[in-house]
């Protein structure tokens, strides 16, 4: 029964699509939590003032999409409903490009749309920061869009998209930048026609916006020089490690606990490299790329950012599905024994409902 579940991705982007209908309602009607507010209002006035897209913290890729949607709606749509719905058309996406993408580099189907449950359900995050519509998803999507045109060989159009996905959210960079190398290193020649045109798809849209915010702010680091202060620099004696040291040096309990799971990612993201060394699964340098980016994360985001790794680890689902499917042992234990997937999807699941309560009840009390 489980098998043939997961040989049907209609079932599973069905399931998915309820788990997300849950959280937002368990967020908006069960715990009367505030979308609007922090980040999620910050790009939502940045797509007010969509003609100057040079915000110094935020790349405009996301409030440009708010500012189009508002626009065909005829602003009609009370701002929240809006915003998560862009993320839901986005989630979706991103789970269909996901399970084509699993294809592609010839995981099963059943393993395949385990993965878009593993992604769709990643502990804590997978949904709830998709229901709470910031850049996430968008800038996901289009990185999962361009991943999967690369490895197509459609290198222009993975140009066109992993540029896209530069200025819908600056914690990709990092992912795009490794992507790219990867795919740079592995080609045998450096040709205009194909890996040229891939660099300038690639760096056409956020270099010109950084030329043209250069001139807005008259200042050549305004693209960064914001997320490196708040971001990066460190709260502590540490200068590396601030978000994972001295999250759990601050004493109290609620750190202690944030700690020690950020901790549990940071060592499940060294486990996947080490698992990448040694079975060598297809397209391993890929995966490895995105492992190393979130691992990277892990060691510079300082305390007030670092949970931003965690968000963004979900990416780890693309090495983990390559890890699995290389393995018959792995295979077998995640295909023969359907009650332990089951039960482990099922902690997945009640874990956005344990960290949707905390962000409305703790973090933004």
């Amino acid at each position: 029964m489980c098998n043939k579940i997961l040989g049907r991705s209609i079932f599973i982007i069905f399931f998915l699509v309820m788990s997300f209908m849950s959280v937002v309602l368990f967020l908006g009607l069960a715990l009367h939590h505030n979308f609007m507010q922090s980040d999620v209002l910050d790009y939502w006035n940045n797509s007010l003032s969509w003609q100057t897209p040079f915000h110094p913290f935020h790349v405009p890729g996301y409030p440009l999409m708010i500012a189009f949607a508002r626009f065909v709606t005829l602003n009609i749509v009370p701002p929240e409903i809006l915003m998560i719905g862009i993320n839901l058309i986005f989630f979706l996406l991103s789970v269909i490009v996901l399970i084509r993408a699993f294809s592609k580099i010839g995981i099963s189907r059943e393993l395949a749309n385990l993965g878009a449950l593993f992604f769709g359900l990643w502990p804590l995050v997978g949904l709830t920061y998709t229901a709470i519509p910031l850049a996430d998803i968008p800038a996901i999507f289009f990185f999962l869009l361009g991943f999967f045109c690369l490895i197509s060989n459609s290198i222009p159009w993975a140009g066109l998209f992993l540029g896209i996905c530069l200025i819908t959210h600056k914690a990709m960079w990092l992912f795009v930048g490794l992507i790219a190398i990867v795919f740079l290193l592995r080609s045998r020649s450096f040709t205009v026609k194909r890996e040229g045109i891939f660099v300038l798809l690639l760096g056409i849209p956020l270099g010109l916006l950084w030329i043209l915010g250069a001139n807005y702010h008259h200042s050549f680091t305004w693209l960064f020089s914001s997320n490196l202060q708040v971001e990066v620099s460190s709260r502590s004696h540490f200068p590396v490690f601030d978000g994972l040291l001295g999250t759990l040096l601050q004493g109290d309990i609620k750190s202690f606990v944030k700690g020690g799971i950020l901790w549990g990612f940071f060592l499940f993201t060294i486990l996947l490299l080490v698992l990448q060394w040694r079975i060598k699964p297809l397209n391993s340098s890929y995966g490895t790329a995105l492992a190393v980016g979130v691992l990277i994360l892990f060691v510079f985001l300082n305390q007030s950012e670092i949970w931003a790794a965690v968000r963004f680890s979900r990416l780890l689902v693309i090495p983990l599905m390559g890890i699995i499917s290389s393995s018959q042992k792995l295979q077998n234990t995640f295909l023969s024994k359907p009650n332990w997937v089951l039960l482990l999807l099922l902690v997945a699941l009640m874990s956005q409902f344990v960290y949707a309560w905390y962000i409305a009840r703790v973090y933004f009390t």
